[in-house]
This record gives C-alpha cells, sequence and structure tokens, in this order.
C-alpha cells in the first residue's frame, strides 16, 4: 500500500491521488492536498492516536507557525465533509491529538497482501510490519512535500510594500501596474489617501487629501486617470462617495454614501458601473447601489433587498464578465457568508457557510475564483473559494485583509492585520493611580468576560482551543477551565444570576444565523434553545434565570423579546432597535440601540414613564461595552482621538471619567463586568495595530 492507495470510510470513498472524498452516491468533493495527507496519515495510522506534534513534523516538516493553523483548519474541514449522523469519524483528544473512530477499508488486492503477509509472517514479523508501515509512510510524505513544497515556494512571494507608523490600509493598484493609492491613518487617528510608484519604492508616498474626513476604500477607475474613494465626516453627519483627478487633484462629489457601516466601492469590468454602499430613507437599511458613470445625469439605482430583509450587503465585487456580484451578506458580527448574485435578476446563490466576519474580497481573473479575508476566532486568513465546486483553500496567509488583484495578473496586494485580544483588570480603590493590569495575556485571544458573584468566576471566550471556546476561571484568571468543545465560533457568554447556568451564541453551520445555548455548569450538558428567529444578539437573562433577553431581527427591525427556558412562548417586551438589554432585579432593563441614542430603561411595572433615556447620545455612544451595577454605570465612552471609561452615580447624577486609553486598544464590541467585593472592573483590551501592505506574486490556487 502507498499514500496513494483509495480506501472507504464508513460511506465515503477516500481517492487521495484526485485529493477527493465521495459519497456512495457519487457526490465528490475536492480538498487542499495538505488537508487530504492528514486524512491519509490518520487513516495509515488507525486505531492509534496521533499527537498534533507528529502530525506537524510528519505533513509540515516542523512548520509550526504555518502547521499549527493549518492542521486546526484541516481537521475542522474534514469533519465538516466525513459528517454522518452527527458524526465525522475523527476524534479529538484533549491536549493529546486526533484519532479516526472508523477502520479505513482498502481494495480487495491491498487487503490480500496483507492477509498473505500475516498468514507467513510470524508474530515477530507482525510486529515489525506494524511498526515499519508507518515510518515508510511518513518518509513517503516527506519526499512528497519535498518535491512539491520547492515549487511552491518558487510560485508565491510575499514582498513589504509599506512600513511605515500607524496603518496602511485597502490597497488597490492602477491599471498600469505602477501606482498604488492606499488609505494611511497616523498614529493620531488622521486618515487621508495616499499615492506610492511602485516602480520607484524608495520614493514617499503622495498625500492625495488633506481634509479631516475619514477617507476609504479608494479604487481606480479603469484607465487610471481617476480615483473613486468614500470621505465620512468624523461625526458621521455625512459621507460621499469621490472622484479625483490623478493630475489635477480636483474632486467631485458622485453620490451621498452610508455612514454606518463603513461604506465600500466597486467598479464593473468595463468601467461603466459604480456600486457603491449607501442608505435612503424608502430602505430599512444601508445596501448595494449602482451609478451609471457614463450618464452625467444618472441617479443611483439600489440593488439590494430594501424591505423585510434579512440580512445587510456588506462587501461586494464584479466578477470579470459583469454577470455576477459577490457579496457578503451578515446577520450578525460572527455571522457572514460569501453570496454569489446573478446581476440581471437578482437570484443568489451561498458559496461559504459556517460563522464568520468577511474582511474584504475580490475576483481572480479566471473568473472561477473569489479570493477573499475572515475572521474566524480571533484570527484573519486568507481563502480562495471555487464558484463552481465550492471548493474552499486556506491561502495560510495570517493577517490577510482587504485584498485587490493587481489587473492582468496573479498578484495579489492586501494589508495584514493581526491584533490579539486580552482580559484586563481596573482596580477602582484609588482612580487617582488607576491603571489596568492584564489578567489573562499569551499569544491566544481572550474576551467577553462576565463575573458570577456566586461561585465567584468568570466566564469567557479564548482560542486556545483553535477555536472560539467558552472557557471559565477565578477572577485572577487562574484555574481555568473549557466549557464547550463544539469547535465553532462561539460568542457572549453571561452566567446566570445564581451562577448555575451560561448562555451563549453559536453560529450555524449550513445557513446565515445562529442559535442560543445553555450551560449547565455542574453536569456541563449543552442545550439549544428553541427559537423561531434564525439571528439573535447578545442574550442575557430575567432577574429570575427562567427565560433569556435577547434581541432578534424580524423584517429588519431589532426586536427585544423573552424565551423562557421551560416552554416555547415567547415574549415580545420592546418594539424597539434594541442591541443589548440587561434585567436587574427591579425586572427593570436597561438597553442601547442601533441608532446610538444613549442608554435606555424600561420599566415595565411602572405606573407612569415606563421608557426613559438615562443618558443621552452626547454623554454615551457605547453600543455593548457596559455594565450596571446597584450604584451605578460602568460604561465606554469614546472621544477624539482615545477611549474612555466612565462611571455614572445613580444618586447625584454625576459622571466621572475613570480612565483614557488609545484608540484601538480597547474591544468596543466585547463587554465589561464589575466584581463588586474587589471593586474593580474586567474588560476586554487589545495591542495597538500596526498594519502593513503586502504584494503576493505569482498565487497560484491548486
Amino acid at each position: 500500500m502507498n499514500t496513494n492507495d483509495s480506501f472507504t470510510i464508513g460511506l465515503y470513498k477516500v481517492t487521495p491521488e484526485e485529493n477527493s472524498i465521495s459519497l456512495a452516491d457519487g457526490e465528490k468533493t475536492l480538498v487542499q492536498a495538505k488537508i487530504m495527507e492528514v486524512l491519509v496519515y490518520l487513516a495509515s495510522s488507525y486505531p492509534r492516536l496521533v499527537s498534533r506534534s507528529e502530525l506537524i513534523d510528519s505533513i509540515w516538516l516542523g512548520n509550526y507557525p504555518v502547521g499549527e493553523k493549518t492542521l486546526t483548519n484541516a481537521i475542522w474541514r474534514l469533519r465538516q465533509i466525513l459528517k454522518q449522523d452527527n458524526d465525522s469519524h475523527i476524534e479529538t483528544v484533549r491536549k493529546s491529538g486526533y484519532r479516526l473512530l472508523l477502520q479505513p477499508e482498502y481494495s480487495r488486492a491491498i487487503q490480500s497482501a496483507h492477509s498473505s503477509v500475516e498468514t507467513t509472517s510470524s508474530a515477530t514479523s507482525k510486529r515489525q510490519v506494524y511498526w515499519l508501515f508507518p515510518i515508510v509512510v511518513l518518509l513517503t510524505l516527506i519526499f512528497g512535500y519535498l518535491l512539491t513544497s520547492g515549487s511552491e515556494k518558487q510560485e508565491i512571494i510575499i514582498d513589504n510594500l509599506t512600513a511605515d507608523p500607524g496603518r496602511e490600509l485597502y490597497p488597490n493598484v492602477s491599471p498600469q501596474d505602477n501606482l498604488m493609492a492606499y488609505v494611511w491613518r497616523h498614529m493620531d487617528s488622521k486618515t487621508d489617501i495616499y499615492l506610492k510608484d511602485l516602480s520607484q519604492p524608495s520614493l514617499s508616498p503622495k498625500q492625495l487629501t488633506f481634509n479631516d474626513d475619514r477617507e476609504g476604500s479608494p479604487l481606480w477607475d479603469k484607465d487610471g486617470h481617476y480615483l473613486y474613494f468614500t470621505s465620512r465626516a468624523r461625526d458621521k453627519s455625512y459621507c460621499y462617495v469621490m472622484r479625483l483627478n490623478i493630475v489635477t487633484t480636483e474632486q467631485k462629489i458622485l453620490a451621498n454614501c452610508t455612514t454606518k457601516p463603513s461604506a465600500e466601492l466597486a467598479l464593473s469590468g468595463d468601467g461603466r458601473t459604480l456600486a457603491f454602499t449607501g442608505h435612503d430613507k424608502n430602505a430599512a437599511q444601508s445596501g448595494i447601489y449602482f451609478l451609471d458613470l457614463t450618464n452625467k445625469n444618472a441617479k443611483p439605482i439600489r440593488f439590494s433587498c430594501e424591505k423585510n430583509c434579512k440580512y445587510q450587503d456588506r462587501n461586494f465585487a464584479f466578477s470579470p464578465d459583469n454577470k455576477s456580484l459577490a457579496v457578503t451578506r451578515r446577520v450578525e458580527k460572527l455571522v457572514e457568508n460569501i453570496f454569489l448574485v446573478n446581476i440581471s435578476d437578482k437570484t443568489s446563490r451561498q458559496l461559504t457557510f459556517g460563522p464568520s466576519d468577511i474582511k474584504g474580497l475580490t475576483w481572480h481573473q479566471d473568473g472561477e475564483t473569489i479570493i477573499y479575508a475572515s475572521e474566524n476566532s480571533g484570527r484573519r486568513e486568507g481563502y480562495a473559494v471555487n464558484i463552481n465546486t465550492g471548493n474552499i483553500v486556506t491561502l495560510n496567509l495570517p493577517g490577510f485583509s482587504y485584498p485587490s488583484f493587481i489587473p492582468q495578473t496573479n498578484d495579489v496586494v492586501y494589508h495584514q492585520w493581526q491584533v490579539r485580544s486580552y482580559l484586563a483588570q481596573l482596580s477602582l480603590s484609588d482612580t487617582s493611580i488607576a491603571s489596568p493590569f492584564p489578567i489573562l495575556q499569551s499569544k491566544f485571544d481572550y474576551h467577553s468576560a462576565d463575573f458570577s458573584p456566586v461561585n465567584k468566576k468568570i466566564v469567557y471566550i479564548s482560542n486556545e482551543s483553535g477555536t472560539n471556546e467558552v472557557w471559565t476561571s477565578n477572577s485572577q484568571g487562574q484555574q481555568r477551565q473549557q466549557m464547550t468543545y463544539l469547535h465553532s465560533q462561539l460568542s457572549f457568554p453571561r452566567w446566570s444570576h445564581d451562577g448555575k447556568k451560561i448562555v451563549f451564541l453559536a453560529g450555524k453551520q449550513t445557513s446565515l444565523g445562529n442559535d442560543i445555548y445553555i450551560i449547565d455548569v455542574a453536569t456541563q450538558r449543552i442545550n439549544k434553545l428553541a427559537s423561531s428567529f434564525t439571528a439573535h444578539f447578545r442574550p442575557s437573562w430575567t432577574f429570575d434565570d427562567q427565560a433569556i433577553i435577547v434581541s432578534t431581527l424580524r423584517e429588519q427591525k431589532h426586536t427585544l423579546i423573552q424565551i423562557p427556558l421551560e416552554s416555547e412562548t415567547m415574549e415580545v417586551l420592546l418594539h424597539r432597535q434594541v442591541l443589548q438589554a440587561v434585567q436587574d432585579h427591579n425586572e427593570n432593563i436597561w438597553f442601547t440601540t442601533i441608532n446610538k441614542d444613549g442608554l435606555w430603561l424600561y420599566q415595565p411595572q411602572s405606573q407612569q414613564d415606563k421608557l426613559k433615556q438615562v443618558l443621552s447620545d452626547e454623554h454615551f455612544n457605547a453600543d455593548y461595552n457596559w455594565t450596571v451595577t446597584s450604584k451605578g454605570i460602568y460604561y465606554q465612552f469614546d472621544e477624539k482621538g482615545h477611549h474612555n471609561i466612565m462611571f455614572f452615580q445613580f444618586d447625584n447624577k454625576k459622571t466621572t471619567t475613570l480612565l483614557k486609553l488609545p484608540l484601538r486598544t480597547l474591544d468596543k464590541y466585547s463587554s465589561m463586568t464589575y466584581l463588586a467585593e474587589q471593586n474593580k472592573l474586567i474588560f476586554t483590551r487589545t495591542e495597538f495595530p500596526q498594519v502593513d501592505i503586502k504584494r503576493m506574486s505569482n498565487m497560484v490556487i491548486r
């Protein structure tokens, strides 16, 4: 037997020579070569447990920086393909490795050869063959790797195009392949468009914009005479789609774009149509608009769904033949996938599945491949999806973000963004010397902490196991325990008031949405909460722990509902655009809205003034990073150039600034929790991002 021999696992036929896995009915899935090598190695080692280090040493020749991430992705991909009766046939033994659960069945000729060896050999010979076989397989894999990896290394070259202080973002190269436009955000957060001459890399970049607005998404026209970009006011009062003449630097407003989320741009291959993210009074939310550039009097036409939508269109790119638009559709931050939309009739087909946070996409000139970036479990990576087969290839480019192909080449420019998050504590006993200190910080990510005063533990999300899972520890970050093994992107855990249960969200694997799950801490049993909604946002507990309060999406409106644990009767609490809501022991509900209009209080037991604004948007602009205590509210408040951690005191209505931090060092999408006995806050901090632009040459999708 050699590593190219076909075999079956349950209902699946594996053909290493084709890198394919087929069902009995003939449905075939193609996989990346390294993924197939992992499966072949596990099959050849059956029933032995194979450690991660053995797999990395054997398949990646000990290249741990690449092997660690790629192996995790390979196992995840194999689990999705081999899924049968909710069992993927691959067992993960925590901190040990992986084992194939079903014996692989090879062809009769191979089995006969093994039988003849066993009938003519002594027991000692059998043991020698048993131990010799994995060594032969190992040597074969290493030899095969050496034969193929050399050519791959010659084909793919990564060059640094920028290395300036701050963040260089969203690169786009001119049709002549000599000029690169990009956004440069300085340390003081000022953002402008710059131009770099790629033929003379030693020259300093040329600044093209000079105002205080936030410029973004620079895009060349078909001939390289103009640049299109977005220009948004810092206070988000306006956003314009701009056109800039490269020679004269004259600027012209073409259309109004959306102020939230950030507007994106795309140009059709023939240069006639400009797509951008816009918003108008007739639509429930922002979406994609088309502008005919050949008609000076043309008005933008909405392409996206207008009303009763179940998603929001965010990133998009025209196919080379201008017949399709690749679009990312998002329900929630970790619930976003790529769809292929026919431009003529707007019919769509989903290309990617499972929880993800897309960070840009572009078309390969072959017209069959979309290159995209996705943040999964706190790490950004590049991928290529074939629109015909659905096969997804990992590019093994950590930090890969917002790619753009250089015209008429296989070269891609992108910015590299990789930022770790960690849990920090802030002692409030002496605010005159207040300074945050890390309690959980390593090469892994930690975020979204919530504290239980009953069992004196925090619950949080960590990617230590390879995917975002729910963990617990004491308040000092010690006695850590992994609570889930779902191998998915879990998010936003929160303790019940009695400390016996934890609620969290998990993205669906086969559709655009997420589900609510409950962990029983004592038994570690996990149950999915029955809900008729496909999208849920930041679940929390009722004061009596008998139900979950959660914002849901219905007809593109956020509705606050209550879902009982023991029945399927849901109750609508508020017909408001709620983002996050928390109920206190007085049954009052504190909440923020999608409109960023401050902090609100809903008092269902009150005879009058049931709904009131506690803090206006002038003094409160946090979406999620806030927590209610018996004495007041701690919250994040952002100003120009820095973050604030604030405290609003109930008795005197006074607001105090407790701490100032540089921008991009506080995770605004995470959570904040208060420890009363220790009088301290725990929240999520991030490393300040240093972002540079890179060029990947001669990319070949295998």
